[in-house]
């Protein structure tokens, strides 16, 4: 079996050499972002702030549950959730002997 040494010094290259590449390619990602991305994005959150938006959120909800819900079906079964998920926290809470263990930050 044959062993490879490379001088330090082509190391050092290729770290340098990788280290350009990289500052390049993050300065081209962030000139794009400012100067071509976000001046034409919005200031407002989801589908409901466009125009036609609501049209295209049933219609998405349609496609995805394929059961008919509203945007308010969903709300409320996300709530739901929270809630039962909530619960099943503080249950096991009740359970923990360790000091500590599922200490909640809300």
């Amino acid at each position: 079996m044959e062993i490879f040494t490379f001088p330090f010094s082509n190391i050092a290259r290729g770290i340098t050499m990788l280290t350009n590449h990289q500052n390049t390619a993050l300065t081209k990602i962030k000139d794009f972002l400012e100067n071509e991305y976000l001046c034409k994005c919005t200031d407002k959150i989801g589908l409901n702030s466009l125009s036609g938006g609501s049209t295209i959120y049933k219609g998405l909800l349609e496609e995805q549950t394929m059961k008919g819900y509203t945007p308010k079906d969903i709300h409320n079964l996300g709530l739901r959730e929270v809630k039962r998920l909530m619960n099943k926290i503080h249950s096991l809470k009740r359970f923990s002997t360790a000091p500590g263990v599922f200490r909640l930050r809300f």
